[in-house]
């Protein structure tokens, strides 16, 4: 078909599309995959080369030292070398292809052990034990270094310690306090940038709705926005740098698992209810890769219920249409030309008032990305502080994420920034 064929099916295509602006909304569809080999709870996942690892916990026969890999392409489970110390409740962090397994507990202690897995070798190394030792505590990632925060001390009483790993140095240093003492919390890091620390409680078993979010750069804490269910024990995966607290327990909830999936949307400050888990539990394991997420183990029944589920969650974008808000944005998003043939310039200016940008902090990491017309992400930008400017540009040459060529059609163009979203459409002729 030529350019003008092309052309005449395309502007039947809009006509079917309104002209007020776009809202995309998301839903996860879950799927059931092979379970893991050993029902198990209290542990704690890495992934290295698109594969998860799954580490210690424990059962009914005691605590464990066990090793399970998990590679989502084939489906299978392969057993690897047990750790050296067998523990519960530990966490894990990956910085260069090896996962760090640190702290836990066993026989009432709690170990500040730190051994570090390499799945190339299938061999561990003991590293610099963490000064306070712990379990039930989380660890996020920051540019090559490791943070444990909060957990407890076997008394059950929670703590607010957050500690710092260097592997290149292989060594630790205290940071400030996390706020709030918690325990069975959860970490999630966005854009290398920042840790999103997420429920937990303390011994009385009434979790905790706090979130709160911790800048390694300036070694500081801010509240944010609490999750809609408080809960212990949750999983927190970031997909397409959006973060989903899943599953938990409560007292208030009689310790039923739960099977709440809520996502986060950093740049509003936001929480939002998404498609349940099949499986409610807590204490299991997440992880993601090439963008599925990955919900393994845990309790699906009160303190005995130990689990082997492993189920996969995709993430499903939509789009609809909404009203058209003030005009008086603090972002204005343009394209041209439009449609297009080879490339096409994506402009978006800032409106500057005395030289400021009447914008809050969440400002700081502003996205655009590209869908198509049933919501597939196509390609993404991160444009770190871009929006800064008072205008600034992108080049999209028609292809997605891997350069290759996309059809011609319809595509959706959303700038997300400063607690607004913006779209706009955009056509691809070829």
């Amino acid at each position: 078909m030529n350019k003008v064929g092309i052309w005449k099916e395309l502007k039947n295509i809009i006509l079917c599309i309104s002209l007020t602006p776009l809202l995309l909304f998301s839903s996860i569809d879950w799927f059931t995959k092979t379970p893991m080999p050993t029902l198990r709870s209290y542990i704690c996942a890495g992934v290295v080369d698109n594969k998860i690892y799954v580490f210690g916990g424990a059962n009914s026969s005691g605590v464990l030292n066990t090793v399970e890999m998990y590679d989502p392409t084939s489906d299978t489970w392969t057993t690897k070398t047990p750790m050296p110390t067998a523990r519960r409740m530990p966490a894990c962090g990956v910085v260069d292809n090896k996962i760090y397994v640190i702290g836990g507990e066993a026989s009432g202690t709690a170990y500040g052990t730190v051994e570090v897995y390499d799945p190339l070798t299938d061999t561990w190394e003991t590293k610099a034990t963490m000064p306070t030792p712990r379990s039930g505590h989380a660890i996020g990632v920051v540019k090559g270094k490791i943070y444990a925060i909060g957990g407890n001390c076997i008394d059950w009483t929670p703590i607010t310690t957050v500690e710092e790993y260097d592997p290149a140095t292989d060594s630790w240093q205290t940071k400030t306090d996390m706020p709030t003492a918690r325990f069975w919390l959860t970490v999630a890091v966005t854009n290398d940038s920042l840790l999103y620390a997420i429920a937990g409680g303390e011994d009385d078993f009434y979790g905790f709705s706090t979130v709160e979010v911790y800048d390694p750069l300036a070694d500081t804490w801010q509240s944010k926005t609490p999750v809609s269910t408080p809960r212990f024990g949750p999983v927190s995966i970031i997909i397409d740098d959006t973060i989903y607290a899943i599953g938990g327990f409560d007292l208030n909830t009689a310790y039923v698992p739960l099977d709440v999936v809520e996502r986060y949307e950093e740049s509003t400050n936001t929480w939002f209810s998404d498609s349940p888990v099949p499986t409610g539990r807590y204490l299991g394991a997440g992880a993601e890769v090439t963008g599925k997420m990955y919900v393994i183990g845990g309790f699906t029944s009160y303190a005995t219920g130990y689990s082997a589920v492993n189920e996969q969650g995709i993430v499903i974008v939509g789009v609809k249409e909404h009203e058209l808000q003030a005009t008086n944005l603090p972002v204005q998003l343009q394209i041209h030309p439009n449609p297009f043939g080879k490339s096409t310039v994506i402009s978006y200016s800032s409106l500057v008032i005395n030289n400021q940008l009447p914008v809050t902090n969440d400002l700081q990491y502003p996205a655009l990305r590209i869908y198509d017309v049933s919501g597939r992400i196509i390609r993404s930008f991160n444009l770190a502080s871009c929006l800064l400017l008072p205008a600034s540009v992108i080049f999209w040459d028609g292809t997605d994420q891997l350069d290759r060529p996309v059809p011609a059609g319809v595509y959706i163009v959303r700038l997300t920034t400063s607690g607004q979203t913006y779209t706009e459409k955009v056509i691809l002729l070829k």
